[in-house]
């Protein structure tokens, strides 16, 4: 299956999604980051704000602000460009023009360390860490520009994992991916 087929099946799936699963499955998630070491030993993390059907992190965010992490999440620069930037709360975000909720303020952006988790977004994944995205490439551009990290993780539904996934040489696969039944960490 290619990867245009792979994104239609994962998005008819989560459209079907019931909110209480959806709500329930994040839940679970989220306490499931939580306990992870790299949660824990992180300063900054890196995380995006959920889209209808994903995986919701509004939770973790709030938790990792109440935790006293530096929490920072993307926004798009250009057609080839997504940058971090420090958050203090749920509130200052403006919906881009792709729909996703993004901060608003100015400031510099962040940049990732040895001390960042930075939680990724996708569609689907195999048990090598590959992603499949929405088809954009900012992940993957930000992520081979940023190599330094604490780890790259991602939260999915079960259905969401595939036996394989087609990839490119570009891809960057993922440290660990998250669901609420397994725990795969590729190497």
């Amino acid at each position: 299956m290619g990867k245009r087929e792979l994104r239609r099946e994962v998005l008819g799936i989560r459209k079907g999604m019931g909110a209480s699963r959806l709500q329930e499955e994040s839940g679970l998630l989220v306490r499931r980051i939580l306990a992870e070491v790299c949660y824990q030993s992180a300063g900054r993390i890196l995380v995006y704000r959920s889209m209808p059907g994903e995986v919701q992190t509004d939770l973790l965010i709030r938790t990792a602000l109440a935790d006293g992490k530096e929490v920072c999440c993307p926004r798009v620069l250009d057609k080839q460009r997504m940058e971090f930037y420090a958050i203090e709360g749920l509130e200052g975000f403006v919906r881009s023009p792709f729909g996703v909720l993004e901060p608003a303020g100015e400031g510099e952006p962040a940049v990732p360390d040895r001390n960042t988790l930075v939680v990724v977004p996708g569609l689907a994944f195999d048990p090598r860490g590959n992603r499949l995205g929405y088809g954009g490439g900012y992940y993957d551009r930000y992520l081979q520009a940023h190599p330094h990290r604490l780890a790259w993780i991602a939260l999915a539904y079960d259905f969401q994992l595939f036996p394989e996934i087609p990839a490119e040489p570009f891809d960057i696969p993922m440290d660990v991916v998250l669901t609420p039944k397994k725990r795969i960490q590729p190497g």
